[in-house]
């Protein structure tokens, strides 16, 4: 006996469908109900810890404002930054870019010439040998652009000295010597240390007729940056020197 097969009713089809989509339609729902409930609930978090920092910096306000607390604090040094001095190169405790100053807390016993044109210059004894210092006033302050340097050494070679200035900033960049007659070697050496720092160094060795050897050192460190500010603020360069009488020397180095 064969079986006999009911055709479909297309209602019925077409309400499951209607049912499936009702039901996906409301779980859809609650997942969107849920992440905009975590959603408003951080937006109300942020607002809140907004009003309470807020609300304590107006309280700070007020007590400061009726206490007059912090009144002999100068703000604005706190918060502005100050110009940063130079300190890449030293030579006799003072350094290229140093304020005319702290040059003087370090020895308080300068006299300043004043050389025009917005510079100046001063010189020490210090640690047996001689210094010499220019400044240059730039926006109100005076800096120091260039030092000089002399020593005569009775102990030290010339290898000596170079050895010392070479452990710092390396081997030079150029140098030159020439004879002056049996008994006198000249050499000049340049150095660019980093910083923009021009150093030069003449050395003289001077032989003796007892065949002693006394080897004579300048040096002069420039400031690159405040030199070039100091030529296009003038028109002619000034080169006015001061003489200071040098003491006995103590023949320590000054690196």
């Amino acid at each position: 006996m064969t079986e006999r097969i009911l055709p479909k009713d297309p209602r019925s089809e077409n309400r499951r469908a209607d049912d499936r989509r009702s039901s996906d339609r409301r779980k859809s729902d609650r997942r969107v109900g849920q992440r905009g409930r975590r959603k408003n609930d951080r937006n109300s978090i942020k607002t809140l810890l907004f009003l309470c920092v807020a609300a304590l910096l107006g309280l700070g306000a007020f007590i400061i404002f009726e206490t007059n607390v912090g009144s002999a604090i100068d703000w604005r040094k706190m918060f502005l930054m100050k110009e940063k001095e130079k300190t890449a190169f030293k030579l006799g405790n003072v350094s290229l870019g140093m304020s005319r100053e702290r040059v003087k807390k370090q020895h308080p016993n300068l006299d300043f010439a004043n050389l025009g044109r917005g510079e100046s210059v001063t010189s020490f004894n210090f640690e047996g040998a001689h210094f010499t210092v220019w400044f240059i006033n730039i926006n109100g302050s005076d800096k120091a652009f260039r030092m000089r340097y002399d020593q005569s050494y009775r102990t030290r070679t010339e290898a000596e000295v170079l050895e010392s200035i070479g452990k710092i900033h390396g081997k030079p960049g150029t140098s030159e010597c020439a004879r002056a007659g049996d008994q006198e070697r000249k050499c000049h050496f340049q150095w660019w240390p980093s910083g923009g720092t021009a150093l030069s160094v003449s050395t003289i060795e001077i032989k003796s007729n007892q065949k002693a050897v006394r080897t004579d050192v300048t040096m002069i460190a420039t400031d690159t940056y405040l030199d070039g500010k100091r030529l296009r603020l003038q028109s002619k360069p000034g080169a006015a020197k001061i003489k200071t009488e040098q003491k006995k020397s103590s023949e320590k180095l000054p690196f």
